[in-house]
């Protein structure tokens, strides 16, 4: 019964490892395109391209990054092991 277990402890870190292995670099490519868009936004606004509402593009930029740090917590807290449970 024990083995089993620990066998099963195994196949699940296995398991998580080989899905870590994908899920770092694409939300790292994701936040690589995220400082794009903000790069770009911001500088088509200083340069009085876009024509929006200030509050219009600090709502853009807001959600954007809170989805993208909300998306980074969930990743960091599933790769890295718990320190306390």
């Amino acid at each position: 019964m024990l083995r089993e277990s620990n066998d099963l402890g195994r196949e699940e870190r296995v398991r998580r490892l080989e899905m870590q292995r994908w899920i770092v670099p694409s939300v790292g490519c994701l936040v690589l395109i995220w400082l794009i868009f903000v790069v770009v936004i911001v500088v088509l606004d200083g340069m009085n391209r876009l024509d929006y509402h200030p509050s219009i593009i600090v709502t853009l930029l807001g959600s954007a990054t809170a989805s993208i740090v909300g998306l980074l917590m969930k990743v960091v807290n599933y790769t890295l092991p718990q320190i306390h449970q």
